[in-house]
């Protein structure tokens, strides 16, 4: 289980929109995906509130939108008081494989989904996250 993250609630929430839109790369999120995006929402960030209705119904971000909302406001001369967004980035990536795979095996749209995040989040070395990411990431280029 990954140490909570440091940051802020609409940060929070975009994290939480990039989760469910893994979850839905391959249809509609399962009960067993949307639990354990309960259950890492409350790993990550405690306390940050999470309403179920807004998560399922008007929440839709982009690799694009969460990228953004990762480095906005950081500044490279002291802390903003919210983790790394190098950090963030991995922390998302790990348990979006996590929630992706609470329905079973990850399917190719959750992998295409994944690896559009990765890449706007500037993730490329995917061996020290999960070895499937490679795999997914060399068939796809095939």
């Amino acid at each position: 289980m990954p140490p909570p993250l440091l940051m802020d609630p609409a940060l929070a929430q975009e994290m939480v929109g990039g989760l469910l839109a893994v979850c839905r790369a391959d249809g509609d999120v399962s009960y067993s995906e949307f639990a354990e995006l309960r259950a890492i929402c409350l790993e990550l960030a405690p306390s940050v509130s999470v309403d179920d209705e807004a998560l399922l119904l008007d929440l839709h971000v982009t690799p694009h939108s969460l990228a953004e909302a990762v480095t906005q406001g950081v500044s490279p001369f002291r802390s903003s008081g919210q983790s790394a967004p190098a950090e963030i980035a991995r922390t998302f990536l790990r348990v979006a494989l996590r929630a992706a795979r609470a329905d079973g095996d990850l399917t190719e749209p959750e992998a295409r989904s994944i690896l559009a995040f990765a890449a706007a989040l500037g993730i490329s070395d995917f061996n020290k996250l999960d070895g499937s990411l490679d795999d997914w990431s060399r068939r796809i280029e095939n």
